[in-house]
């Protein structure tokens, strides 16, 4: 890239802030956001936008008698649920996928092991399960400020986990 195709790009830039006003005012106050709002209308859209591309044998939703095993590198993972764009988001109000999941259905077994674990022995425990649910997806540090990948697709062990499970039917 040219010095001048990066010069033009941050003349650009430099016009919306100048127009925007952060450079007489560069710092804004903190103002505390009401989420109760926000949270229902994400439900809503995220319920309204679910696609199920497959549903072998009418699987979902899973059965209150279906015991399962749950694994993956998210089972636990907080922080990226809240994702990378929530930099005032809290914690507290954000289950793991593995306590979302238990609280679905209750009383059924869950085995809550690591991916490595879960890749060497997923056969012997299969016997003991309907359902194989896999937490797989890309940390927070994967996309953001100062964050960035060039490949979307979901990291080598995640896909090795998720081969296994599907040797188990």
């Amino acid at each position: 890239v040219s010095e001048e195709v990066i010069d033009t790009a941050v003349r650009r830039i430099l016009r919306i802030k100048l127009a925007c006003g952060l450079f007489d005012r560069p710092y804004t106050e903190f103002r505390k956001v009401d989420r109760t709002h926000n949270i229902e209308d994400a439900r809503t859209m995220a319920s309204e936008c679910m696609v199920l591309l497959k549903n072998n044998d009418n699987l979902l939703p899973l059965s209150k008698d279906k015991r399962f095993i749950a694994a993956g590198p998210y089972l636990r993972e907080r922080r990226s649920m809240l994702g990378t764009w929530a930099p005032d988001g809290t914690l507290e109000g954000v289950p793991t996928f593995l306590e979302a999941i238990a609280n679905k259905v209750p009383g059924k077994a869950i085995v809550d092991m690591d991916s490595e674990w879960v890749y060497n022995n997923l056969p012997a425990m299969s016997s003991d399960a309907d359902v194989v649910v896999l937490a797989l997806g890309e940390s927070r540090r994967a996309t953001g400020e100062m964050y960035s990948v060039c490949d979307i697709a979901i990291s080598e062990d995640q896909i090795r986990l998720a081969k296994q499970a599907k040797l188990l039917g």
